[in-house]
């Protein structure tokens, strides 16, 4: 249902703007680089500039990462309201990218607010609201016609193919849960290590396919339990990579927020 016209003809382009956060995705990506892992772990990546990890996996003791993940879901819950910002990358099969970046509001039990600031559809806003509908609207000119779509429309999808209703942590972690249950091993550090490019220690976390090929690899705030930075990859090679920054917790966000106009 739309409030204008005209704007049923734009509706496929407007949710583009979930293309936030998540980098749990589906399709190809550009190839990554493997070294094999002499702590016990299946292949580990090394994937240079892109990944920013440049110390060798031999150098760090890495233990089972389903206790890691339970973690990383009941710190997720714990949190009131968040917000942060995004910047994603996806890597096409013929050596293309595709780069956003937004900001992402949420609050409990499941509202959520995502701004495109720049990418394709910059200025976009789609929001989660208390009723369970979505609304949102382009950029530019095109922001004053808003539509009004079910969480559950494929219009609501990102650039890595992933649903705009789950970006928020609690349903990443939902879904890395399940991804382990069907028999995707998954290792974590067993403390917070110096990795390239970032300031503070951090938890390293990868998750692979029963062959070993990398699936899932995302670094941890071991204050916040929080992923930082997360690799995506569809047989073997990367996919998508995505950066979770300035996150701030209990912010004490008001149901005005979760509206097309926000505000606190």
């Amino acid at each position: 249902m739309f409030e204008n016209t005209v704007v049923d003809k734009k509706k496929k382009a407007l949710f583009c703007v979930a293309a936030v956060v998540c980098a749990m995705a589906l399709p190809r990506g550009a190839e990554a680089r493997k070294v094999a892992d002499k702590d016990g772990g299946p292949k580990k990546e090394l994937l240079g500039n892109v990944a920013g990890v440049s110390r060798e996996p031999s150098q760090v003791a890495f233990k089972d990462g389903a206790a890691f993940i339970d973690q990383w879901l009941k710190a997720a819950q714990s949190f009131e309201d968040y917000s942060f910002n995004y910047k994603q990358t996806v890597y096409k099969s013929n050596g293309s990218t595709i780069t956003e970046s937004g900001k992402l509001d949420f609050k409990r039990p499941h509202l959520l607010r995502i701004q495109e600031l720049t990418g394709p559809k910059a200025g976009s806003v789609a929001v989660l609201q208390a009723d369970g509908q979505v609304r949102g609207h382009m950029g530019g000119g095109l922001k004053f016609f808003v539509a009004t779509l079910s969480p559950d429309s494929g219009m609501l999808k990102s650039i890595n193919g992933w649903p705009m209703v789950k970006t928020d942590f609690i349903s990443l972690a939902q879904a890395v849960q399940g991804y382990i249950k069907e028999g995707n091993p998954s290792k974590v550090s067993e403390t917070p290590i110096t990795v390239a490019d970032h300031p503070n220690k951090v938890y390293d976390w990868y998750e692979s396919r029963a062959d070993g090929s990398p699936y899932k690899h995302a670094l941890f705030d071991p204050t916040t339990m929080q992923p930082i930075e997360w690799w995506d990859y569809v047989q073997g090679k990367l996919f998508a990579h995505s950066t979770w920054t300035n996150f701030q917790p209990n912010q004490g966000l008001t149901d005005k927020t979760f509206t097309i106009k926000g505000g606190t």
